[in-house]
């Protein structure tokens, strides 16, 4: 703990340590909501739907062809 002390006591900050900043713009509400629109995101909901259902569907097949080949060889 007193570690901790000592070592929180050599981190001081001097006024040379401070930068000044300068305000380019200032911040303003738009006037309407940001980001991607209603059809993109739903573009991309079908498609990344689709591409899951194929695989599971993929997936279910070769399980199942997996499954036929086992039982003809024992």
């Amino acid at each position: 703990m007193s570690q901790e002390n000592t070592l929180l006591r050599a981190n001081r900050v001097t006024a040379d340590d401070i930068d000044i900043i300068e305000v380019v713009n200032l911040a303003y509400r738009p006037n309407r909501p940001e980001g991607p629109g209603k059809a993109l995101v739903l573009a991309l909901a079908v498609i990344l739907g689709s591409m899951l259902g194929v695989m599971l569907v993929m997936c279910v097949s070769f399980g199942r062809s997996l499954k036929r080949y086992r039982a003809q060889r024992a």
